[in-house]
């Protein structure tokens, strides 16, 4: 039953720009974000040298620090179909 709030409370915060309590939830819930979510939140590709550009290395800027760290997870976390979201494809910590 809480997974159902847990997944509501992330889709929401997803849609309201809240990256603090999506932040939480996915650290500390492990429920995991469908990739289909993950196209919505903001990003901006920014390149310091044309070896950056090609080298496409952490490039992501993003003005909140909630959704950098975020950012930063997902490159260590598990992708895989996600239970709770209908077997969505997605990250999971």
């Amino acid at each position: 039953m809480y997974k159902e709030l847990i997944k509501i409370l992330t889709i929401w915060s997803i849609e309201n720009k809240e990256y603090e309590m999506l932040y939480f939830l996915y650290t500390e819930f492990n429920i995991g974000i469908p990739v289909k979510y993950i196209y919505k939140l903001p990003d901006q590709n920014f390149f310091s040298s044309v070896s950056s550009f090609f080298g496409n290395k952490d490039n992501k800027k993003v003005d909140n620090v909630f959704l950098n760290n975020l950012y930063k997870i997902f490159k260590k976390s598990k992708y895989k179909r996600l239970e709770n979201f209908d077997n969505l494809f997605g990250y999971i910590n």
